[in-house]
């Protein structure tokens, strides 16, 4: 790993995890983390991004999750009073991966299991506004040693019960489901592998034993055509807000698929594609950064 100052773009090699998978920041009881999935481990490292890096102090392994045959950390999400919740992909050859709940201090597994079976957890997203608290999940099949790779499914995880519900599958012939991000008006749109925008609806049935359904609409093609977006850590899909209030029409998603770096205007579904690249995260002051292999690229706007 390495830090790059996003003023002078000088970077500093970062001694400790190696192959970093997953790179995520999340806030979980006012604190603001930095948390880190290696491969081949499965292990997640939590850190404090204010503080000296001092491994193996910062960042600090919380957690591995080999044991459970894990290989690789696809996402890292808030799960509020139940810790975090991380979706992982299996060893080599096996394209069973697991949803795994755990205190976001100690790392303690207080859950896991695999929601969708033989596919693996790719993206996660806590719902917003429901009574009960829930996961939204994408899966993937997607896997090394693996030659079918059948269609990537949605689900619902109830965190209390620790139920899977409204398991589907929204897009044919897609084996990803990469991305799950909520717009600032709430609503949430998901990045497949076939380089299309879904948007997920959660529905509160009132049925005991099925108690949540999922409603999915297609948005658009990001490059007018079903065009292959990639595997695991890239494609991404990030909201940056041009302001400084959560206004729905002051919305921005900046993202990376199938080689490009893009930007989608969520209110008129406007793509633009700004340069050849991956791994495209938003960055201060509306500047956009993006790899193409290990060289760091930065966007930064016309004044």
């Amino acid at each position: 790993m390495a830090r790059i100052d996003p003023t002078t773009l000088r970077s500093t090699p970062l001694p400790g995890v190696v192959q970093a998978q997953f790179i995520g920041s999340l806030t979980h009881r006012d604190r603001s983390k930095l948390y880190v999935g290696s491969y081949l481990d499965a292990g997640i490292w939590q850190l404090a991004p204010d503080a000296v890096w001092d491994h193996p102090e910062n960042p600090r392994r919380i957690a591995r999750l080999d044991h459970l045959g894990q290989e690789r950390v696809l996402t890292v999400v808030d799960a509020g009073q139940h810790g975090l919740a991380a979706g992982t992909l299996g060893v080599k050859g096996n394209p069973s991966g697991r949803l795994t709940l755990l205190d976001a201090d100690t790392g303690a597994v207080t859950h896991s299991q695999e929601p969708v079976p033989g596919q693996s957890v790719a993206s996660l997203l806590l719902a917003d506004g429901s009574t009960t608290p829930v996961l939204i999940g994408g899966t993937t099949s997607a896997q090394l040693g693996v030659h079918d790779w059948p269609d990537a499914h949605l689900f619902v995880f109830d965190l209390v019960t620790s139920q899977t519900h409204a398991v589907m599958a929204p897009v044919p012939g897609a084996h990803s489901i990469h991305q799950l991000v909520r717009l600032s008006d709430g609503r949430v749109w998901a990045l497949a592998s076939d380089s299309s925008i879904i948007e997920v609806d959660l529905v509160h049935t009132g049925s005991v034993s099925e108690p949540y359904r999922l409603r999915t609409t297609h948005r658009l093609q990001l490059f007018g055509e079903p065009v292959e977006a990639g595997n695991w850590a890239d494609p991404q899909l990030s909201l940056r807000w041009h302001g400084d209030t959560a206004d729905a029409t002051e919305d921005l998603l900046v993202g990376s698929a199938a080689g490009k770096v893009f930007t989608l205007d969520p209110a008129t579904e406007e793509v633009t594609v700004l340069a050849d690249g991956s791994c495209a995260t938003p960055g201060p002051d509306e500047s956009i950064f993006f790899a193409r292999l290990t060289k760091v690229f930065r966007i930064t706007p016309v004044t």
